[in-house]
């Protein structure tokens, strides 16, 4: 497919991405999975292959029979490049793209982007848990059975009004509940703490200056830095209030 040959078609349904986008991932993890000709296992592949059977694993549920039947490699040797190149992705270039606003302006611009698709004065970004499916574990497999009645690990992610991720934490089994990984993810931390760049607003003459914040579903909790819907609606302008919250949500619900 290297040659160009193929048709864009066919790259978006195994790749889901188009060809420009492949070689461009692949021009950013080239120094990284490049071959090691001086090695006789899987190191030895090409760094075009081990992506495309990466992306290919990751396209849909995820078959490694199929994967390595797809790409003439043996399980073992599939096994080991999809967690090379995750781990390579995940390492290099996760901080890179995957960060949340370092600096004050860089904040205001999350703001005023947010504030001009949604209309939510100060909001930079919406907070989210999703479920990633896992084998049954051999210990402890009730703490990872989630209400979706299978096991999994918990997943919180943040995104900005595009759907582009900001923050990125998985590390509680599947039982866990979305308020508990809020309280205890990094990105609380330093909301709370005041460790991010902060741009505040007065937005009612005589009240207090409003700080930045995320949007969150019922689920979490109601913080000076999360906003989330009223429990129950007593005048119209909470209603519309709730319906502008659900929608500035969106993001996250498609990210």
């Amino acid at each position: 497919m290297w040659n160009g040959i193929a048709p864009e078609e066919c790259w978006k349904k195994n790749f889901r991405m188009p060809r420009e986008s492949f070689m461009n991932l692949l021009a950013e993890l080239n120094p990284y999975i490049s071959p090691d000709l001086s090695s006789p296992n899987y190191r030895a592949l090409s760094a075009e292959k081990k992506l495309a059977l990466t992306l290919y694993f990751l396209k849909d549920t995820g078959s490694l029979g199929m994967t390595a039947n797809t790409f003439g490699i043996a399980v073992n040797t599939a096994s080991a490049v999809i967690t090379e190149v995750c781990q390579v992705i995940s390492r290099k270039m996760g901080p890179k793209y995957i960060h949340l606003p370092r600096s004050q302006e860089s904040m205001r611009r999350k703001v005023s982007e947010f504030e001009a698709k949604f209309g939510m004065n100060q909001a930079f970004g919406c907070v989210d848990g999703t479920h990633i499916p896992i084998k049954c574990p051999a210990e402890n497999s009730q703490d990872f059975f989630c209400y979706k009645q299978y096991h999994s690990l918990s997943v919180q992610a943040v995104c900005d009004y595009r759907g582009c991720f900001l923050d990125v934490e998985c590390m509680w089994p599947g039982s866990v509940h979305d308020a508990k990984v809020f309280t205890n993810s990094s990105i609380n931390i330093k909301l709370r703490d005041n460790k991010l760049p902060t741009t505040y607003q007065t937005l009612v003459e005589g009240r207090a200056k409003v700080p930045n914040y995320l949007i969150g579903d019922p689920a979490y909790p109601l913080l000076p830095f999360c906003m989330k819907e009223y429990k129950t609606c007593i005048s119209n302008e909470e209603v519309i209030f709730n319906n502008m919250l659900r929608v500035a949500r969106n993001p996250i619900e498609c990210a």
